[in-house]
């Protein structure tokens, strides 16, 4: 991937993560008015559940986009490296917040085991970050920040696969029960998104073979 191809993905990036931000920030209003209607009840509910959940979620988007900029990290690595930690405490608080808030998830079980392996799977791939930096292994550190950012993520992919059903529904296009739809997308908000990073990270160690052969 060129260098004019990286930094429109980084922009795109960038730029869903803050309208992700600004979008979910309602929720810390906790009006029950702004809340997610089928899930209205629970959050009213559980309010700390929430409330960890989407602040740790928040600091994690915002942060994590720029923790990929190459000039940040050159020109300033002390603070690529603050943000760095921030992006760590961000996840742990939304992945724990999760895991928590997924036992009562829309649509039952199946919604409650892909939200909860969404959990297991980001907080896991955060901790080999910071347990890969702590070693000073900073290939293996990137490519496991790209793992846990592309989860990280799932926020932005969430919000976009809801409003498809809402389309393809309106126009008649499909009769599929939002229950059910929401089922899949407790799947579909992060497992695309961990087959796209591992393609990355695929593609990128392969220019690294090229560029030292």
């Amino acid at each position: 991937m060129g260098a004019i191809g990286r930094k429109a993905g980084w922009s795109f990036m960038a730029t869903a993560a803050m309208l992700t931000t600004i979008l979910v920030s309602r929720y810390l209003t906790r009006n029950p008015e702004v809340y997610f209607p089928q899930q209205k009840e629970t959050y009213v509910a559980h309010p700390a559940g929430i409330l960890i959940h989407v602040l740790g979620g928040m600091t994690a988007l915002s942060l994590g986009a720029f923790q990929f900029n190459e000039r940040l990290r050159k020109k300033r690595p002390q603070l690529h490296r603050w943000m760095g930690g921030t992006y760590i405490a961000g996840c742990m608080a939304g992945g724990l917040g999760g895991l928590y808030m997924a036992q009562f998830a829309h649509g039952g079980f199946p919604a409650s085991v892909g939200f909860g392996m969404l959990g297991v799977v980001w907080l896991t791939c955060t901790a080999m970050a910071l347990q890969r930096i702590l070693a000073r292994d900073i290939p293996a550190h990137r490519e496991w920040m790209i793992r846990s950012y592309v989860l990280t993520l799932a926020a932005f992919t969430l919000r976009v696969w809801l409003p498809i059903h809402g389309v393809l529904s309106g126009a008649g296009l499909t009769d599929l029960p939002f229950t059910q739809m929401y089922i899949a997308v407790a799947w579909l908000c992060w497992v695309p998104n961990l087959i796209v990073g591992e393609i990355y990270i695929n593609l990128s160690r392969k220019s690294a073979v090229r560029v030292t052969a």
